[in-house]
This record gives C-alpha cells, structure tokens and sequence, in this order.
C-alpha cells in the first residue's frame, strides 16, 4: 500500500517538485521514446521537458503511464485493507488508500497536472466514495474476525 500512496504523491506534485529543482519520476519512464506518437517528437531529457507547455500532448502520455504504474498496486493495497480487522487501524489505512484512488482518477489525462499542483481534499474523495464507486463503500469494509479453525473430527474407521 505504502507504493500506491508514495507513487500517486510522486506524480501528482510534478510541476511543485520540477520547480523546486526536485525530481523523482524515473528516467526509464519520462525519456523512453515509448511516447513519441508523432513524427519528429524525441524523448524527454530532462523531467523539466515534461512541464513545458510546448510537450503538453507528450507529457500526458508519460503522466498516465505514471498513473498506470501506480494503479499497479492498488488490488495489493485494497488484499491488505481486506485483512484488517481491527476497526481503527481499518480507518487509518482506507482514507489515504482512497484519497490517494480519487486522486489517481482526477490525474488521469488531467494536462492540469503538468501546470499546477493537483491535490484533491479529503471532502471530495469523501463524496467520490459513495457517489461515483458505491462498490468501494461494501468492498472496503473489514471481514469479521477469523473464526477459529474446524475441530478435528474422529474418523470412523
């Protein structure tokens, strides 16, 4: 889980982090000429050339494969959540796993992203949960606690 919420941070706070002189998408990634969808376009040198305006179409690509890359883990984080199964510890790890959800939603194909820090509140993932995914409200609830195992029987023999 700590890779969804560390990886949607990482690519939601691009353009603060690039202006910062900050930078932690991997190379791999941004300057792969996986994304060169037209001719004359050349992979990325530097993580600034995602930001520049100039490469907004490119930039976008390289963004959703960043989001793809952390919706990855997101079936891992939500078999996590599933075994919780204490209440308290259950609230603790699903609001951030489902901000960080609505967060990854809001970001895709969002060319915003590449222009400004795109944070959602804690109140929109809040209504995103219930209104637009009522599956998550059922799917994220903890199991019971585990029943004790089945006691052996006597076989008959």
């Amino acid at each position: 889980m700590g890779l969804l919420l560390q990886k949607t941070n990482i690519l939601r706070d691009i353009k603060e982090d690039v202006d910062a002189g900050r930078g932690f998408w991997p190379r791999s990634v941004f300057a792969s000429d996986e994304f060169c969808t037209k001719p004359g376009m050349l992979p990325f040198k530097e993580l600034t050339d995602v930001v520049e305006p100039k490469n907004a179409e490119q930039g976008l690509w390289v963004l959703n494969a960043m989001i793809v890359d952390a919706l990855s883990h997101a079936t891992d984080s939500l078999d996590y959540l599933s075994l919780l199964r204490n209440q308290s510890i259950f609230n603790f790890c699903s609001i951030p796993a489902v901000m960080a959800l609505a967060t990854l939603e809001h970001c895709y194909n969002n060319p915003l992203v590449l222009k400004q820090n795109c944070k959602i509140r804690k109140g929109h993932a809040v209504q995103v949960r219930p209104a637009r995914q009522p599956w998550l409200r059922t799917r994220l609830t903890p199991l019971p606690p585990f029943p004790p195992p089945p006691r052996p029987t006597r076989s008959s023999s």
